[in-house]
């Protein structure tokens, strides 16, 4: 994926189960999004790392999500929602 455009804002990056859940209130709210998948942990891990390790369990990739910044008080808000401070 190409790089989001200046119109979005990154709200963060999360594991994969997380966000699911994340997109689908966004798409509940009609909230516009672009995602970004990173899975660079499990990419740059040598041979060697992943054997030590047993396998790549808890390394699992991370979806960035980028709102359109005319709705980033609503997604906020939903996050909140979801991960009370």
């Amino acid at each position: 994926m190409t790089e989001p455009s200046d119109s979005y804002t990154s709200v963060g990056a999360y594991p994969l189960h997380e966000a699911t859940r994340i997109t689908e209130l966004l798409d509940a709210g009609d909230i516009d999004y672009e995602v970004e998948i990173d899975d660079s942990e499990i990419k740059n891990m040598s041979i060697v790392t992943i054997a030590v390790r047993g396998g790549t369990a808890g390394l699992g990739c991370k979806m960035r999500i980028f709102v359109k910044n005319t709705q980033i008080e609503e997604a906020n808000a939903i996050l909140r929602k979801m991960f009370p401070v």
